[in-house]
């Protein structure tokens, strides 16, 4: 995964899911790091997203899982 600057203080957080989709989020810098991310940060940079598992085994990273980001 990886950031880029949005907009002032939003990046947005870009993945691709196991059927080569394109997905992303823009959000607040400080919502998804504590980095203090600016205009003159180094992207992109790795992050995580909060997600719910809804099958497979989330610690074999190896294989796909199926996820909710759902609130």
């Amino acid at each position: 995964m990886g950031r880029r600057r949005a907009g002032a203080g939003l990046v947005e957080v870009r993945f691709t899911d196991a059927h080569g989709r394109g997905w992303s989020f823009v959000e607040k810098s400080a919502v998804v790091s504590s980095a203090g991310l600016s205009s003159g940060s180094d992207f992109p940079i790795e992050t995580a997203i909060l997600c719910d598992v809804l099958s497979g085994d989330a610690a074999d990273t190896t294989d796909a899982v199926r996820i909710s980001l759902a609130p």
